[in-house]
Protein backbone atom coordinates (compact mmCIF):
# COMPACT_ATOMS: atom_id res chain seq x y z
CA UNK A 1 0.00 0.00 0.00
CA UNK A 2 1.14 3.16 -0.69
CA UNK A 3 2.08 5.85 1.59
CA UNK A 4 0.53 8.83 1.62
CA UNK A 5 2.51 12.15 0.94
CA UNK A 6 1.03 13.58 4.03
CA UNK A 7 2.11 10.50 5.73
CA UNK A 8 6.07 10.75 4.93
CA UNK A 9 6.09 14.67 5.31
CA UNK A 10 4.58 13.89 8.99
CA UNK A 11 7.23 11.17 9.59
CA UNK A 12 10.00 12.52 8.26
CA UNK A 13 9.06 16.05 10.90
CA UNK A 14 8.84 13.55 13.74
CA UNK A 15 12.20 12.68 13.14
CA UNK A 16 12.88 15.65 12.90
CA UNK A 17 12.09 16.87 15.62
CA UNK A 18 13.35 13.54 17.62
CA UNK A 19 17.23 14.42 16.17
CA UNK A 20 16.96 18.17 16.97
CA UNK A 21 15.88 16.98 20.35
CA UNK A 22 18.62 14.45 20.91
CA UNK A 23 21.28 17.16 19.95
CA UNK A 24 19.70 19.18 22.37
CA UNK A 25 20.17 17.69 25.02
CA UNK A 26 23.88 16.38 24.10
CA UNK A 27 24.65 19.73 23.99
CA UNK A 28 22.98 20.66 27.02
CA UNK A 29 24.51 17.93 29.14
CA UNK A 30 28.02 18.58 27.75
CA UNK A 31 28.16 22.68 28.48
CA UNK A 32 27.16 21.42 32.00
CA UNK A 33 29.79 19.38 32.70
CA UNK A 34 32.21 21.68 31.04
CA UNK A 35 31.06 24.50 32.89
CA UNK A 36 32.16 22.11 35.82
CA UNK A 37 35.46 22.77 34.97
CA UNK A 38 35.27 26.39 32.84
CA UNK A 39 33.62 29.27 33.27
CA UNK A 40 30.91 29.80 30.79
CA UNK A 41 29.47 33.01 31.20
CA UNK A 42 29.91 35.86 29.08
CA UNK A 43 30.20 39.38 30.78
CA UNK A 44 27.81 41.74 28.81
CA UNK A 45 27.58 44.80 31.53
CA UNK A 46 28.50 48.21 30.80
CA UNK A 47 31.53 47.90 33.85
CA UNK A 48 32.39 44.11 33.68
CA UNK A 49 30.33 44.42 36.93
CA UNK A 50 31.61 40.00 36.89
CA UNK A 51 34.99 40.20 35.56
CA UNK A 52 38.19 40.54 38.15
CA UNK A 53 40.53 43.16 37.97
CA UNK A 54 44.15 41.97 37.60
CA UNK A 55 45.48 43.27 40.67
CA UNK A 56 42.90 40.82 42.24
CA UNK A 57 44.23 38.19 39.73
CA UNK A 58 47.56 38.84 41.15
CA UNK A 59 46.78 38.79 45.05
CA UNK A 60 44.90 35.61 44.33
CA UNK A 61 47.49 33.87 42.70
CA UNK A 62 50.04 34.96 45.66
CA UNK A 63 47.89 33.72 48.14
CA UNK A 64 49.51 31.03 50.59
CA UNK A 65 47.69 31.06 53.39
CA UNK A 66 44.09 29.56 53.80
CA UNK A 67 41.46 31.83 53.85
CA UNK A 68 37.58 30.76 54.18
CA UNK A 69 34.58 32.99 53.54
CA UNK A 70 31.71 32.27 55.49
CA UNK A 71 28.11 33.93 53.49
CA UNK A 72 25.72 34.33 56.04
CA UNK A 73 23.12 32.63 54.48
CA UNK A 74 21.58 29.84 51.76
CA UNK A 75 22.95 30.73 48.90
CA UNK A 76 19.72 30.77 46.91
CA UNK A 77 18.56 33.07 49.56
CA UNK A 78 21.36 34.94 49.63
CA UNK A 79 21.31 35.85 45.63
CA UNK A 80 17.80 36.74 46.27
CA UNK A 81 18.94 39.34 48.44
CA UNK A 82 17.66 37.72 51.76
CA UNK A 83 14.10 38.53 51.07
CA UNK A 84 13.27 34.98 51.51
CA UNK A 85 11.89 34.30 48.03
CA UNK A 86 14.58 32.12 47.23
CA UNK A 87 12.87 31.82 43.68
CA UNK A 88 14.10 35.04 42.54
CA UNK A 89 17.41 36.92 41.97
CA UNK A 90 18.53 39.96 43.29
CA UNK A 91 21.32 41.13 40.78
CA UNK A 92 23.41 43.04 42.71
CA UNK A 93 23.31 39.89 45.18
CA UNK A 94 23.82 37.58 42.32
CA UNK A 95 26.71 39.70 41.09
CA UNK A 96 28.43 39.86 44.51
CA UNK A 97 27.94 35.79 44.75
CA UNK A 98 29.60 35.55 41.74
CA UNK A 99 32.48 37.32 42.96
CA UNK A 100 32.65 34.41 46.11
CA UNK A 101 32.89 31.86 44.07
CA UNK A 102 35.45 33.10 41.53
CA UNK A 103 37.92 33.73 44.85
CA UNK A 104 37.51 30.46 45.92
CA UNK A 105 37.93 28.82 42.43
CA UNK A 106 40.77 31.36 42.00
CA UNK A 107 43.39 29.34 44.78
CA UNK A 108 42.88 26.35 46.69
CA UNK A 109 43.83 28.19 50.10
CA UNK A 110 40.22 30.00 49.74
CA UNK A 111 37.16 27.81 50.84
CA UNK A 112 33.95 29.37 49.82
CA UNK A 113 31.08 28.17 52.86
CA UNK A 114 27.45 29.02 53.11
CA UNK A 115 26.44 29.38 56.81
CA UNK A 116 22.27 29.34 57.86
CA UNK A 117 23.06 30.39 61.01
CA UNK A 118 19.00 29.69 62.30
CA UNK A 119 19.89 26.02 61.46
CA UNK A 120 23.03 25.98 62.61
CA UNK A 121 22.91 28.73 65.89
CA UNK A 122 26.61 27.20 67.41
CA UNK A 123 28.37 29.12 64.69
CA UNK A 124 27.48 32.70 66.22
CA UNK A 125 29.18 30.99 69.40
CA UNK A 126 32.42 30.97 67.44
CA UNK A 127 33.00 34.38 67.28
CA UNK A 128 31.23 35.53 70.35
CA UNK A 129 32.97 38.74 69.86
CA UNK A 130 30.95 39.84 66.61
CA UNK A 131 27.44 40.61 66.08
CA UNK A 132 26.53 38.73 63.13
CA UNK A 133 23.92 39.52 60.33
CA UNK A 134 21.86 37.58 57.93
CA UNK A 135 23.88 38.22 54.52
CA UNK A 136 26.90 39.43 55.90
CA UNK A 137 30.08 38.40 55.41
CA UNK A 138 32.93 36.68 57.33
CA UNK A 139 36.52 36.17 56.30
CA UNK A 140 38.54 33.88 58.46
CA UNK A 141 42.59 33.42 58.40
CA UNK A 142 43.93 31.49 61.45
CA UNK A 143 43.51 33.92 64.63
CA UNK A 144 42.57 36.52 62.22
CA UNK A 145 38.96 37.85 60.82
CA UNK A 146 36.93 40.59 59.51
CA UNK A 147 33.53 41.03 59.58
CA UNK A 148 31.78 42.29 56.29
CA UNK A 149 28.42 43.70 55.98
CA UNK A 150 25.91 43.36 53.50
CA UNK A 151 25.81 47.02 53.10
CA UNK A 152 29.63 47.28 52.57
CA UNK A 153 29.31 44.96 49.55
CA UNK A 154 27.38 47.67 47.93
CA UNK A 155 27.73 51.41 47.77
CA UNK A 156 23.93 53.08 48.26
CA UNK A 157 22.26 56.06 48.37
CA UNK A 158 19.47 56.92 50.92
CA UNK A 159 16.69 57.41 49.24
CA UNK A 160 12.29 58.07 50.59
CA UNK A 161 11.99 56.51 54.11
CA UNK A 162 15.32 55.95 54.69
CA UNK A 163 15.57 53.19 51.72
CA UNK A 164 18.57 52.52 50.66
CA UNK A 165 18.94 51.99 46.85
CA UNK A 166 22.16 50.28 45.38
CA UNK A 167 23.89 52.09 42.92
CA UNK A 168 27.19 49.99 42.59
CA UNK A 169 29.27 47.27 43.83
CA UNK A 170 32.05 46.74 45.77
CA UNK A 171 32.44 43.07 46.33
CA UNK A 172 35.25 42.71 44.65
CA UNK A 173 37.09 45.58 46.89
CA UNK A 174 35.70 44.51 50.21
CA UNK A 175 36.01 40.69 49.39
CA UNK A 176 39.93 41.52 48.43
CA UNK A 177 40.72 44.06 51.24
CA UNK A 178 39.32 41.99 54.24
CA UNK A 179 42.00 38.91 52.75
CA UNK A 180 44.57 41.27 52.71
CA UNK A 181 43.61 42.37 56.13
CA UNK A 182 43.53 39.20 57.58
CA UNK A 183 46.79 37.39 55.89
CA UNK A 184 48.97 40.45 56.15
CA UNK A 185 51.75 40.58 58.52
CA UNK A 186 51.63 44.18 58.89
CA UNK A 187 48.77 46.94 58.97
CA UNK A 188 49.44 50.46 58.19
CA UNK A 189 48.10 53.09 60.38
CA UNK A 190 46.89 56.20 59.56
CA UNK A 191 45.36 59.07 62.42
CA UNK A 192 42.67 61.39 60.93
CA UNK A 193 43.67 65.06 62.89
CA UNK A 194 39.82 66.47 64.44
CA UNK A 195 39.00 69.56 66.36
CA UNK A 196 39.60 72.19 64.02
CA UNK A 197 35.71 71.37 62.32
CA UNK A 198 37.11 69.61 59.46
CA UNK A 199 35.58 68.40 55.95
CA UNK A 200 34.09 65.18 55.98
CA UNK A 201 36.94 62.54 55.07
CA UNK A 202 34.77 59.35 55.03
CA UNK A 203 35.56 58.23 51.00
CA UNK A 204 39.25 58.43 51.85
CA UNK A 205 39.12 56.60 55.27
CA UNK A 206 36.66 54.39 53.46
CA UNK A 207 39.31 54.17 50.63
CA UNK A 208 42.32 53.14 52.84
CA UNK A 209 40.55 51.00 55.10
CA UNK A 210 39.69 48.68 51.44
CA UNK A 211 43.30 48.93 51.15
CA UNK A 212 44.53 47.33 54.42
CA UNK A 213 45.42 50.69 56.62
CA UNK A 214 43.48 50.91 59.74
CA UNK A 215 42.33 54.03 60.33
CA UNK A 216 41.61 55.65 63.14
CA UNK A 217 40.30 59.69 64.16
CA UNK A 218 42.05 61.72 66.96
CA UNK A 219 41.56 65.29 68.19
CA UNK A 220 45.00 66.35 67.50
CA UNK A 221 43.69 69.43 70.81
CA UNK A 222 42.83 66.94 73.20
CA UNK A 223 45.51 63.80 72.49
CA UNK A 224 48.75 63.12 71.24
CA UNK A 225 48.92 61.81 68.07
CA UNK A 226 49.69 57.97 67.90
CA UNK A 227 53.57 57.57 67.56
CA UNK A 228 52.61 54.43 66.17
CA UNK A 229 50.72 55.70 62.71
CA UNK A 230 52.45 56.06 60.12
CA UNK A 231 50.88 59.01 58.64
CA UNK A 232 47.91 61.68 59.35
CA UNK A 233 45.64 62.87 57.65
CA UNK A 234 44.37 66.98 57.76
CA UNK A 235 41.54 67.88 55.96
CA UNK A 236 39.95 70.97 55.17
CA UNK A 237 40.41 72.48 58.82
CA UNK A 238 38.46 75.24 59.18
CA UNK A 239 40.30 77.08 62.11
CA UNK A 240 44.07 77.26 63.05
CA UNK A 241 45.86 74.82 64.53
CA UNK A 242 47.51 76.15 68.15
CA UNK A 243 51.50 76.46 69.11
CA UNK A 244 51.06 73.63 70.97
CA UNK A 245 48.90 71.66 68.05
CA UNK A 246 51.76 72.36 65.30
CA UNK A 247 54.09 70.82 68.13
CA UNK A 248 52.76 67.99 68.17
CA UNK A 249 52.66 68.03 64.58
CA UNK A 250 56.71 68.17 64.27
CA UNK A 251 57.05 66.18 66.76
CA UNK A 252 55.35 63.46 64.76
CA UNK A 253 57.10 63.81 61.57
CA UNK A 254 60.55 63.94 63.80
CA UNK A 255 59.49 60.87 65.32
CA UNK A 256 62.23 60.98 67.79
CA UNK A 257 64.89 61.59 65.19
CA UNK A 258 64.06 58.41 63.29
CA UNK A 259 61.64 60.35 61.11
CA UNK A 260 60.01 58.04 58.29
CA UNK A 261 56.66 59.78 59.33
CA UNK A 262 54.20 61.28 56.68
CA UNK A 263 51.12 63.77 56.65
CA UNK A 264 48.26 64.96 54.34
CA UNK A 265 47.06 68.24 54.27
CA UNK A 266 43.79 68.78 52.14
CA UNK A 267 43.01 72.88 51.68
CA UNK A 268 39.52 74.16 51.18
CA UNK A 269 38.77 77.02 48.86
CA UNK A 270 36.68 78.45 51.61
CA UNK A 271 38.76 78.22 54.49
CA UNK A 272 40.02 81.62 56.01
CA UNK A 273 43.90 82.42 56.89
CA UNK A 274 45.15 79.41 59.02
CA UNK A 275 48.36 81.05 59.68
CA UNK A 276 50.29 78.47 62.25
CA UNK A 277 49.44 76.08 59.82
CA UNK A 278 50.42 77.72 56.91
CA UNK A 279 54.12 78.47 58.54
CA UNK A 280 54.31 75.32 59.08
CA UNK A 281 53.54 73.82 55.78
CA UNK A 282 56.18 76.55 54.18
CA UNK A 283 58.83 74.98 56.78
CA UNK A 284 58.25 72.38 54.13
CA UNK A 285 58.47 74.34 51.36
CA UNK A 286 54.88 74.35 50.36
CA UNK A 287 52.62 77.72 50.54
CA UNK A 288 48.89 77.63 50.32
CA UNK A 289 47.72 80.91 48.37
CA UNK A 290 44.68 82.74 48.29
CA UNK A 291 42.48 82.71 46.04
CA UNK A 292 41.08 80.01 43.66
CA UNK A 293 42.60 77.99 40.63
CA UNK A 294 40.90 78.31 37.43
CA UNK A 295 41.73 75.56 33.99
CA UNK A 296 40.92 78.02 30.56
CA UNK A 297 42.13 74.62 28.44
CA UNK A 298 39.28 73.39 26.96
CA UNK A 299 41.01 70.11 26.37
CA UNK A 300 41.11 70.00 30.44
CA UNK A 301 37.31 71.39 31.46
CA UNK A 302 34.31 68.81 32.10
CA UNK A 303 32.12 71.12 33.88
CA UNK A 304 33.44 74.85 33.84
CA UNK A 305 36.88 76.66 34.74
CA UNK A 306 37.10 75.44 38.19
CA UNK A 307 36.04 71.33 37.31
CA UNK A 308 38.52 70.15 35.07
CA UNK A 309 41.15 67.27 34.65
CA UNK A 310 44.24 67.81 36.15
CA UNK A 311 47.98 67.11 34.92
CA UNK A 312 50.23 64.41 36.77
CA UNK A 313 54.27 65.27 36.47
CA UNK A 314 56.18 63.02 34.51
CA UNK A 315 59.13 63.57 35.88
CA UNK A 316 58.25 62.30 39.46
CA UNK A 317 58.70 58.66 40.63
CA UNK A 318 55.72 59.08 42.50
CA UNK A 319 53.34 59.38 39.41
CA UNK A 320 55.39 56.93 37.30
CA UNK A 321 52.38 53.77 37.98
CA UNK A 322 49.02 56.14 37.00
CA UNK A 323 51.08 57.81 34.20
CA UNK A 324 51.05 54.07 32.61
CA UNK A 325 47.75 53.35 33.61
CA UNK A 326 46.51 56.32 31.11
CA UNK A 327 44.68 58.02 34.00
CA UNK A 328 44.32 61.38 35.14
CA UNK A 329 43.05 63.40 38.53
CA UNK A 330 40.54 65.43 38.69
CA UNK A 331 40.47 68.13 41.55
CA UNK A 332 38.35 70.82 41.35
CA UNK A 333 37.63 74.27 43.43
CA UNK A 334 41.16 74.22 44.65
CA UNK A 335 43.70 76.32 46.05
CA UNK A 336 46.84 77.33 44.14
CA UNK A 337 50.09 75.96 45.83
CA UNK A 338 53.78 77.49 45.31
CA UNK A 339 56.61 75.82 46.51
CA UNK A 340 58.67 78.02 48.76
CA UNK A 341 61.95 76.55 47.44
CA UNK A 342 62.87 73.54 45.46
CA UNK A 343 66.01 72.23 47.74
CA UNK A 344 67.05 73.98 51.09
CA UNK A 345 69.53 72.31 53.38
CA UNK A 346 67.55 68.87 54.01
CA UNK A 347 64.69 69.71 53.00
CA UNK A 348 63.29 69.26 49.07
CA UNK A 349 59.67 70.26 47.42
CA UNK A 350 58.80 68.44 44.27
CA UNK A 351 55.18 69.24 42.29
CA UNK A 352 53.05 65.79 41.87
CA UNK A 353 49.98 67.56 40.30
CA UNK A 354 49.33 70.70 38.17
CA UNK A 355 47.02 72.34 35.85
CA UNK A 356 47.68 72.95 31.85
CA UNK A 357 49.34 75.77 30.58
CA UNK A 358 45.80 77.48 30.52
CA UNK A 359 45.16 77.60 33.93
CA UNK A 360 45.43 80.66 36.40
CA UNK A 361 44.52 82.08 39.73
CA UNK A 362 41.97 84.41 40.37
CA UNK A 363 42.31 86.44 43.26
CA UNK A 364 40.01 87.01 46.45
CA UNK A 365 39.83 90.85 45.68
CA UNK A 366 39.72 90.02 41.77
CA UNK A 367 37.44 92.93 39.94
CA UNK A 368 34.19 91.30 38.40
CA UNK A 369 34.67 93.07 35.49
CA UNK A 370 37.51 91.94 34.73
CA UNK A 371 38.14 88.95 31.97
CA UNK A 372 39.33 85.57 33.25
CA UNK A 373 41.80 85.74 31.12
CA UNK A 374 43.52 88.50 32.84
CA UNK A 375 44.36 86.11 35.25
CA UNK A 376 46.12 83.02 33.37
CA UNK A 377 49.55 82.04 34.96
CA UNK A 378 50.32 78.84 33.57
CA UNK A 379 51.16 75.45 34.89
CA UNK A 380 49.14 76.30 38.52
CA UNK A 381 50.78 73.68 41.15
CA UNK A 382 48.12 72.25 43.40
CA UNK A 383 49.47 69.10 44.84
CA UNK A 384 52.85 69.34 46.17
CA UNK A 385 55.31 66.96 48.31
CA UNK A 386 57.34 68.51 51.12
CA UNK A 387 60.54 65.94 52.05
CA UNK A 388 62.79 66.07 54.58
CA UNK A 389 65.48 63.60 54.00
CA UNK A 390 68.11 63.03 57.12
CA UNK A 391 71.14 60.32 57.88
CA UNK A 392 70.41 58.25 60.65
CA UNK A 393 72.77 55.54 61.52
CA UNK A 394 73.83 55.66 58.02
CA UNK A 395 70.97 55.02 57.04
CA UNK A 396 68.60 58.00 54.86
CA UNK A 397 65.40 58.45 56.71
CA UNK A 398 62.84 60.57 55.00
CA UNK A 399 59.68 62.53 56.80
CA UNK A 400 57.21 64.05 54.06
CA UNK A 401 54.21 66.19 54.11
CA UNK A 402 51.65 66.08 51.16
CA UNK A 403 49.88 69.09 50.34
CA UNK A 404 46.52 68.73 47.99
CA UNK A 405 44.67 72.43 46.99
CA UNK A 406 41.35 70.60 47.60
CA UNK A 407 39.25 68.56 49.44
CA UNK A 408 37.21 67.69 46.62
CA UNK A 409 40.22 65.73 45.97
CA UNK A 410 38.28 63.08 47.96
CA UNK A 411 34.23 63.71 47.10
CA UNK A 412 32.88 60.19 46.49
CA UNK A 413 32.14 60.99 43.09
CA UNK A 414 35.52 61.39 41.75
CA UNK A 415 37.11 59.06 44.15
CA UNK A 416 34.55 55.97 43.06
CA UNK A 417 35.00 56.49 38.93
CA UNK A 418 37.84 54.31 37.96
CA UNK A 419 37.96 56.73 35.08
CA UNK A 420 40.31 59.29 37.14
CA UNK A 421 43.15 59.00 38.83
CA UNK A 422 42.45 59.74 42.42
CA UNK A 423 42.16 56.65 43.89
CA UNK A 424 44.44 55.09 42.15
CA UNK A 425 46.63 57.87 42.96
CA UNK A 426 46.35 58.09 46.76
CA UNK A 427 46.89 54.89 47.50
CA UNK A 428 50.14 54.46 45.98
CA UNK A 429 51.24 57.27 47.14
CA UNK A 430 50.34 56.58 50.77
CA UNK A 431 51.76 53.18 50.39
CA UNK A 432 55.10 54.40 48.84
CA UNK A 433 55.60 56.84 51.39
CA UNK A 434 54.55 54.76 54.12
CA UNK A 435 56.51 51.91 52.42
CA UNK A 436 53.73 49.39 51.90
CA UNK A 437 53.74 47.66 48.52
CA UNK A 438 50.28 45.83 48.69
CA UNK A 439 47.13 47.91 46.93
CA UNK A 440 44.56 46.32 45.98
CA UNK A 441 42.58 49.28 43.73
CA UNK A 442 39.06 48.38 41.95
CA UNK A 443 36.61 50.61 40.36
CA UNK A 444 32.60 50.24 41.50
CA UNK A 445 30.79 48.22 39.55
CA UNK A 446 27.53 50.00 38.56
CA UNK A 447 24.72 47.27 39.32
CA UNK A 448 21.90 50.22 38.10
CA UNK A 449 19.49 49.90 35.41
CA UNK A 450 19.80 51.77 32.58
CA UNK A 451 17.50 54.34 31.45
CA UNK A 452 16.66 55.69 27.67
CA UNK A 453 16.74 59.09 27.92
CA UNK A 454 14.40 60.37 24.75
CA UNK A 455 12.56 63.48 24.29
CA UNK A 456 8.58 63.46 24.67
CA UNK A 457 8.57 63.28 20.72
CA UNK A 458 10.72 60.13 20.60
CA UNK A 459 8.40 59.07 23.64
CA UNK A 460 5.53 59.28 21.61
CA UNK A 461 6.64 57.89 18.25
CA UNK A 462 8.29 54.74 20.43
CA UNK A 463 4.54 53.96 22.01
CA UNK A 464 2.87 54.10 18.91
CA UNK A 465 5.00 51.78 17.30
CA UNK A 466 5.58 49.25 20.20
CA UNK A 467 1.69 49.14 20.79
CA UNK A 468 0.38 50.05 17.56
CA UNK A 469 2.41 49.62 14.94
CA UNK A 470 4.65 46.42 16.34
CA UNK A 471 1.26 44.50 17.50
CA UNK A 472 -0.95 44.61 14.14
CA UNK A 473 2.19 43.96 11.68
CA UNK A 474 2.41 40.65 14.04
CA UNK A 475 -1.30 39.90 13.80
CA UNK A 476 -1.10 40.67 10.07
CA UNK A 477 1.67 38.39 9.01
CA UNK A 478 0.27 35.67 11.08
CA UNK A 479 -3.13 36.22 9.46
CA UNK A 480 -1.40 36.02 6.52
CA UNK A 481 0.70 32.78 6.85
CA UNK A 482 -2.37 30.80 8.19
CA UNK A 483 -4.28 31.71 5.08
CA UNK A 484 -1.46 30.76 2.91
CA UNK A 485 -1.00 27.19 4.75
CA UNK A 486 -4.69 26.28 5.44
CA UNK A 487 -5.09 26.56 0.95
CA UNK A 488 -1.92 24.64 0.17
Amino acid sequence: MKKSKKFRYGSFATLLTLGVLVIAIAVNVAVNLLGQRVTLRLDTTASSAFNISEEVDELLANLDQPVTIYVLNDEANFVAGGTGNSAAKDPSFTQANEVFKYFANANDQITLQYVNMVRDPNFQSQFSDLTLQQNDVLVVSGDRKMQISSVDLFNTQVVANSYLRILSSKAENALASAILVVTSENTTKVSLLTGHNEYDATSVTELLGQNNYTVKSQNIGTESIDPEADAVIIYGPSTDYSPEEIEKLDAFLQNGGQYGKTAFYFAANDQPELPNLEAFLEEWGIIVEPGVAFENGSNFIIQDQFNAVNVLNSDSVYTENCLNKGKVPYIPYCRPLTAAFKNSGSRSTTMLIRMSADSGIIPPDADKNASITDFVTGYVPIMLLGQNKVEVGGEQKTSNVVACGSVYYGASEIIQNSAFANADFLVELTGTLTGRDSQVIIAPKDMAAKYLDIASDGASFMRILFIGVLPVGCLAVGAFVFLRRRHL
